[in-house]
């Protein structure tokens, strides 16, 4: 098939840091080309994906633009015209689904973030767009939309080194904002008695000031901050910690973290919110509980009990590019030449 994908503006592909959309959208893009795809790929300048065409919005990443409307428009404005002759369209952006609805392609939208009542109200409002949801926790907040598949996000898993003896540290990766649960975090490893090194992204205002306010004032040296680690030394953290500490205040859509740290066989402890129950297995590759407290209580009794090989066997069975791969394939031939609206 001719697939156009459509990757955000942001960040290029792959990312060389922070940018969990884009590493899931690069693996889509080589696992389709090597199941002999036609992929053209709509991106940013300095993006070294191997798709059969690569076409450049701006020359450069327009991450410092972050959450204005006007780039990732002329993004998506272009995307469209580059991709007229394409089977099916696959967007990966916010505003790319309002021009998909004025135009002929088939397209299919991979809805990243929460679907939000906003987010439920735009997206209802949209004709000739099916929808792809990352988790079933995420479709359940919108059950009307055209949705046409649930496709749990994946990684390389043979990329991630994996770790059977571990050393006696725990792990946080993520955004540095409240949802993360950074505090949290930093409790419920001295609750246990254990070091934790943290590695966040902090780079917008807003995550400054909760660093200063919320995390800064817990450091210590059994606390440390590493900085937003690149990619070989996030590997190195996940793969050699006890396990990875996830918090999480709200209802994640999904997590790539999560399924990094299984991959690395690092277990992770989390809360039941979300996707969480849908990565998780609770007592076999990590543990799940309501809240911070009781999850500290569950850890500090069964952590050590949580095995290696169970998380690595996990990501490797249901996370892994082939079975990625296949579900998208599905659903391009599921709506190519097909009326949308038709489609449940």
């Amino acid at each position: 098939m001719r697939v156009g994908i459509i990757a955000p503006v942001w960040v290029p592909i792959p990312p060389k840091a922070y940018g969990g959309v884009e590493w899931v959208v690069h693996h889509l893009v080589e696992g389709l080309e090597a199941r002999g795809h036609e992929v053209t790929l709509v991106t940013v300048g300095e993006s070294e994906c191997t798709a059969s065409k690569v076409l450049a919005t701006y020359e450069d990443a327009q991450y410092p633009r972050l959450g204005q409307t006007v780039p990732e428009l002329i993004h998506a404005v272009e995307a469209y015209g580059h991709l007229s002759s394409a089977d099916v369209i696959h967007d990966h952006t916010l505003v790319g689904p309002v021009i998909a609805t004025f135009r002929d392609e088939p397209t299919v939208v991979t809805v990243h973030g929460p679907v939000d009542a906003e987010m439920r109200r735009l997206y209802s409002s949209l004709d000739r767009v099916g929808y792809i949801a990352i988790s079933d926790a995420q479709r359940s907040h919108a059950p009307e939309l055209n949705w046409l598949g649930t496709i749990h996000n994946a990684v390389d898993v043979s990329a991630f080194p994996f770790c059977a003896e571990k050393e006696p540290y725990l792990a946080f990766l993520g955004r540095m904002n409240r949802d993360k649960g950074a505090p949290q975090a930093i409790h419920l490893a001295r609750s246990l008695g254990l070091p934790i090194r943290i590695a966040a992204k902090l780079n917008e205002p807003a995550e400054h000031e909760f660093f200063d306010s919320q995390v800064r004032p817990l450091l210590g040296p059994d606390a440390e901050y590493l900085g937003e680690l690149g990619t070989e030394d996030k590997k190195e953290l996940l793969a050699g910690a006890k396990a990875l500490v996830a918090p999480i205040q709200w209802d994640e859509p999904f997590g790539m973290v999560f399924i990094e740290a299984l991959s690395c066989g690092t277990p992770v402890l989390s809360i039941a919110r979300g996707s969480l129950p849908e990565i998780v297995e609770d007592g076999v590759t990590g543990l799940l509980a309501p809240d911070t407290e009781t999850l500290m209580h569950a850890a500090r009794g069964r952590l050590d009990s949580l095995d290696p090989h169970a998380c690595r066997r996990s990501a490797e069975e249901r996370f892994g590019l082939e079975r990625f791969v296949t579900d998208h394939e599905r659903v391009y031939t599921q709506v190519a030449g097909a009326n949308l609206s038709m489609i449940r």
